[in-house]
């Protein structure tokens, strides 16, 4: 992988870890899509950034980061 690919992967999933789902699709162009390999084809980006908020257990949609309310201690 080339250094600038390998550098936007690790910042997108640094987004991904802080339940920053906005900051993940700012990175996207608006017509990317995403795939997955369960035999349902392609997402939008935006699809893809509310299951994540879904799957994050407590990421808000509105604002792409997580609830106060049902933080982690991590």
């Amino acid at each position: 992988m080339e250094p600038e690919l390998t550098e936007k992967a690790v910042q997108c999933l640094r987004h991904l870890e802080k339940f920053d789902f906005a900051s993940m699709r700012a990175m996207c162009a608006d017509t990317a899509t995403v795939w997955h390999n369960d035999g349902k084809g392609e997402q939008t980006t935006e699809e893809n950034r509310v299951q994540l908020a879904q799957m994050s257990g407590g990421g808000s949609v509105a604002c792409g980061t997580r609830s106060p309310v049902n933080s982690r201690a991590r």
